[in-house]
Order: C-alpha cells, then sequence, then structure tokens
C-alpha cells in the first residue's frame, strides 16, 4: 500500500492506504469572497391560469302504461385547459467569469388562490418560513394536472429567475351520451345527456351551479318530446356557467448565495 502525494498525467493525487483521497481530476468549484455575495428579497409571482368551463346535461325518461315521466339536471364547473407558461426575470449581474451561483432560500406565500383544485386546496409543497438549500429548482404546487416550480440560474452573466406553471391534457368523455330520447313507436324507459365546454376542454376544478327540477308527465304519443331540456345548456333554467375565480399565487422569497467559478 502507499501513501503520499504524486502528479499523474498533470494531475494532483493524494493517496492513504492505497486509495484516493483527493485528486484535482475532475472539476475545483472556487466560491468568491463575501464582497460578491447575493442578498435579497423577491416576489415570485404565478399568473391565474387561462380558464374555460365544463357543462353536464343529463336528461331521463321513464315510461308506464301511455304516459312518460321526463326529467333533466345540470351541473357545471370552472375547467382550466392544457396551458404551458413561463417567464425570465434578469436579477443582478453576475461578477466577471462567474458560472455557477449556490445559496439559500427561505419562501412564504403571501397570496394564495382564491379556490381549491378540484375540492384540495393548493398548498405550498415546500416547507414554509425555513431556510431551504438551493441549486437549481423547486416545484411550489402541485395538484391533479397541475404544476408550478421556479429556478435560479446564471445565463449569460445575468443571475435570472424563472418561472414556469403547466396543466396537463383534459380529460376525455366530450360530446353526447346514452340513449336517443323517447320513441313513442317502441317506448321503454331511456337516459342520456352531454358534456361540452365553452371554447376549450380542460380539467373541471371548481363545481358554478347544480340544477334538477321537478320532472313532467307526457302522454306517450307521437307528441311527447325526445326529452325534457330546461336544464341543457342555452335552455330555460340552465346552470351558470360563470364563476369569478384566481388561481394566482405569489411568494415572497429570501435568496442568500454565492457566486463561483469552475475550473
Amino acid at each position: 500500500m502507499s501513501d503520499g502525494f504524486s502528479i499523474v498525467d498533470g494531475q494532483i493525487v493524494i493517496e492513504k492506504d492505497g486509495r484516493i483521497v483527493s485528486t484535482t481530476d475532475g472539476t475545483l468549484v472556487n466560491l468568491l469572497p463575501e464582497a460578491y455575495d447575493f442578498e435579497s428579497t423577491i416576489n415570485v409571482v404565478f399568473p391565474d391560469f387561462t380558464k374555460d368551463y365544463a357543462y353536464n346535461w343529463q336528461w331521463a325518461n321513464d315510461y308506464n302504461v301511455g304516459l312518460v315521466a321526463q326529467d333533466n339536471a345540470c351541473a357545471t364547473a370552472i375547467s382550466v385547459p392544457a396551458q404551458e407558461w413561463s417567464s425570465e426575470t434578469d436579477l443582478a449581474d453576475a461578477p466577471t467569469g462567474a458560472d455557477i451561483f449556490v445559496g439559500r432560500v427561505r419562501i412564504n406565500r403571501t397570496v394564495a388562490p382564491s379556490h381549491t383544485w378540484g375540492s384540495n386546496a393548493i398548498e405550498l409543497v415546500q416547507p414554509s418560513n425555513v431556510w431551504i438549500p438551493f441549486s437549481g429548482s423547486l416545484l411550489m404546487e402541485a395538484e391533479v394536472g397541475m404544476a408550478r416550480a421556479f429556478s435560479l440560474y446564471l445565463s449569460g452573466g445575468k443571475l435570472k429567475l424563472h418561472r414556469q406553471q403547466s396543466v396537463s391534457v383534459p380529460p376525455g368523455g366530450w360530446g353526447s351520451y346514452g340513449g336517443a330520447g323517447f320513441n313513442w313507436t317502441a317506448p321503454a324507459d331511456s337516459n342520456g345527456g352531454e358534456w361540452v365546454y365553452g371554447t376549450s376542454p380542460g380539467i373541471p376544478v371548481v363545481e358554478i351551479e347544480t340544477k334538477n327540477s321537478p320532472g313532467t308527465i307526457e302522454d306517450a304519443d307521437m307528441f311527447a318530446p325526445l326529452y325534457k331540456t330546461t336544464h341543457r345548456r342555452g335552455g330555460s333554467d340552465a346552470c351558470s356557467t360563470s364563476l369569478s375565480t384566481n388561481f394566482s399565487s405569489t411568494y415572497q422569497v429570501e435568496v442568500v448565495g454565492k457566486f463561483g467559478r469552475r475550473s
């Protein structure tokens, strides 16, 4: 076994009992003096999502001895279509030659979303009001189909803040489902409905309204309507498709860190 110091292929190598305990073969990191430290409190803001609505209408026919009982109902929700958003902001000039930034952050949310996401409160993923070692990115919020994160990094001689939020693809099942309505030539029980949206399909996240008024009794003849439509979108007693929501979030982030150079 060998102990000691040597230079191998131009690299400094220190061995102990035949084991390399230190070497310059690789990347060396040199953090700059305290005078170059970065310290600031920043606001990390995630904007509200682009939103739409989901509209569900259901109908049912119950046939019995020449009569048909007809009923219908509706339910609506704020929905969030698939989307990607990101923004990059310059925070400071980096010292000449600096190519890494390492530090720590302390996070507090100052503005929270106004509503839940699918009945779940949108909570801060990271611990609040404690110092967290930081050298890249942090996931801030995450629910079914939704995520928000921010990053701190050096690029083009600047310390940059990068914010990103994503919403995944919507569920399927849009359009009509179930039976075709009342048929006086072969009357029978039937039911069906439809899922529709305003402009774009999205993930339903907040209930707006539900309605289910008393049904009606019709003669089961050729003049009976196919189905009751009062609660269908555009009907005489349709569910509302609007609700004031704001899913934006704001975080106060204290940042303390050092710039460095890598060999």
